[in-house]
C-alpha cells in the first residue's frame, strides 16, 4: 500500500475512533489511550496525524459542518417550498445523526 494511502487510512482510524470514544464517554471523558487503543495507532502515529485530542474533535466539528452545508445545499437548490425544504432538512438530518457516528460527534 502506497505511503499516502496508509497515512489516509490511519488518519481515518484515528477519526473514527474519537468520534466513537467522545459519542460513547463525552469529549472530556475519554482519554487519548481510549482512542489508541480503539484505533490500533501508536502515540507516535496518532502525533504524526494530530497535534492533539482537542484537534482531533476539531477534525469532527469540521466534518459535520461540512455535511451539514452539502444537505443545506441539496435541499435549498430543488426549489420546494419552505416547509417542505424544512421538512426534508430536519429527516435527512436525523437519519445522518443516527448512523454517521463522526458526524454525530462533531455535532
Amino acid at each position: 500500500m502506497p505511503q499516502q494511502r496508509r497515512a489516509q487510512v490511519t488518519r481515518r482510524a484515528i477519526v473514527i475512533a474519537a468520534a466513537e470514544e467522545f459519542d460513547r464517554t463525552g469529549y472530556e471523558a475519554t482519554p487519548l489511550s481510549a482512542i489508541l487503543r480503539r484505533s490500533g495507532v501508536t502515540k507516535g502515529a496518532f502525533y504524526f496525524h494530530f497535534p492533539s485530542k482537542e484537534a482531533v474533535a476539531a477534525a469532527l466539528v469540521r466534518f459535520q459542518s461540512q455535511a451539514w452545508s452539502k444537505v443545506w445545499q441539496r435541499w435549498t437548490e430543488r426549489g420546494l417550498d419552505p416547509l417542505t425544504t424544512a421538512v426534508g432538512i430536519v429527516d435527512e438530518a436525523v437519519r445522518i445523526l443516527e448512523r454517521d457516528v463522526v458526524i454525530r460527534a462533531g455535532t
